[in-house]
This record gives structure tokens, sequence and C-alpha cells, in this order.
């Protein structure tokens, strides 16, 4: 279903179906987009941020699963839990980057342009508030082993989202429609 964000790069033709019956089909007629960095460089970002976010996720998942002193704490845990966002649209941006092919419709330009440098955003801000959490439990409590391996991971956590939220425009993309054969683009610039 197409959102009314993006009706209008689509267009409504009516189709015979093989029963003979009338149906009304959506023709993408809008801009497309590609990649503005060559394909390789595409693809070894695409490589390093989801290992970054994989290893991200884990140290964000690993204190909610370890019952500890550390995870009891609602100034620690509560970041963590809410984490689960940014951990969402990072993922489902670099899903959309990997599934996309040499030409790109608007809607998706717009989820991958949008969820992934935003996600890297909130992602880093919160894991910065974990940190800060991390810090006045330090001060505050005495630490068992296992709170001093949660503490440490928030540490290495809050430096993999400076390191992701850094890549977050590796997949600018450019409008490529005047590039396209006549048959390809959009009627309307005919």
């Amino acid at each position: 279903m197409v959102s009314r964000k993006y009706t209008k790069d689509y267009r409504v033709e009516a189709h015979l179906t093989k029963r003979g019956a009338i149906r009304d089909e959506a023709i993408y007629c809008g801009a497309y987009y590609r990649f503005a960095r060559p394909k390789e460089e595409v693809s070894r970002s695409l490589r390093f941020l989801t290992a970054a976010e994989l290893v991200s996720t884990a140290f964000a998942v690993f204190p909610m699963c370890v019952p500890c002193a550390y995870s009891k704490q609602m100034y620690v845990i509560l970041p963590l839990v809410v984490s689960l966002l940014p951990i969402y649209l990072l993922f489902a941006g670099l899903y959309r980057v990997r599934t996309a092919g040499e030409k790109v419709i608007h809607e998706h330009r717009d989820k991958i342009a949008n969820r992934i440098p935003t996600g890297a955003f909130i992602q880093m801000l919160i894991a910065g508030l974990a940190l800060i959490g991390t810090i006045v439990y330090i001060i505050l409590g005495q630490l068992a082993p296992i709170d001093w391996v949660c503490s440490v991971l928030a540490l290495l956590r809050a430096a993999l989202s400076v390191l992701i939220f850094l890549h977050r425009h590796d997949f600018a993309m450019e409008d490529v429609s005047e590039h396209l054969p006549a048959t390809e683009q959009n009627p309307e610039n005919l």
C-alpha cells in the first residue's frame, strides 16, 4: 500500500486480466535515485555499519539479559530499553540499502535517507545517556565483576554509536531521472 505522501509518484492504469476483468494497476512514474558514492564504497559501508550495529546491539541487550545489580537501576536500564527504537531504525535503513538496486524509487530513498541518520543520532544520544547512568552507578554503588563488564560494554557502545553516527551519510542518494531513457521517465517530464 502506498502512503498518501507518494501518491503523486504513481498513475493508475486499467489493465485487462486473463479472465477478462478490468483491473486498476498503479504504475510508478516518479523520480529514480541512485547512491552518490561508487557501489564498492556503498557495500563496504553497508558491511561495516551492519557489523558495528550488530555489536552495538549485543552490547545493549547483554545487560538486559543478565541478572545483576547494574541492570536493576532504573537510570541504567531505561536508556537500554529505549535504545531498541534506534536499533530498529538503523537495521530497517540498512535492510533497505541491502535490497536497493541500481534505481531506487522515491519512497525507498526517503526510508534510507531518513532512517539511518535519525537512528544513528538517537542511538548516540541514548548511548550517551546510558553511559552517564553507568558513571552515576559506578560512583554510587559497589560493583560486582559482572557490573564492571556491563559498565565497560556501556563505554564501548557509546564509542561505537559515535562511530556509526560519523558514517550516517555514507548512503546519500542523487536523482538520476534525467539520465534515464525517455520510456522510463515520468511522462509529465516529457
